[in-house]
């Protein structure tokens, strides 16, 4: 795991972190993201076998105050710029790039 960026965007609400994942960060994935513990092994298996990482970007929308993540994996976003993010759709990515 390595901090790209971080960004205070509101002094009371906290910081807007941009994070680089790769296959070894089994742990950091499953203290961030609540998903089954076999998903997330098969996430870093995927990102073992194509050499890639995984970047998470946090996403906030100031006129509501929902807060998101950006996951992309090589030029694929699997959020939809940071607000629709599921296990679902890691599950349906993962499965469909075996």
């Amino acid at each position: 795991m390595k901090i790209l960026n971080q960004t205070e965007y509101n002094p009371k609400s906290g910081v807007l972190k941009t994070i680089e994942y790769n296959k070894s960060d089994f742990n950091e994935l499953k203290k961030r993201f609540n998903y089954n513990p076999l998903v997330l092994i098969a996430l870093c298996k995927y990102l073992d076998m194509t050499n890639s990482v995984l970047i998470v970007s946090d996403t906030y929308d100031g006129q509501s105050g929902w807060r998101g993540q950006k996951f992309v994996i090589g030029d694929i976003d699997l959020s939809i710029n940071g607000f629709c993010l599921s296990e679902k759709r890691v599950k349906e990515f993962l499965n469909s790039n075996r």
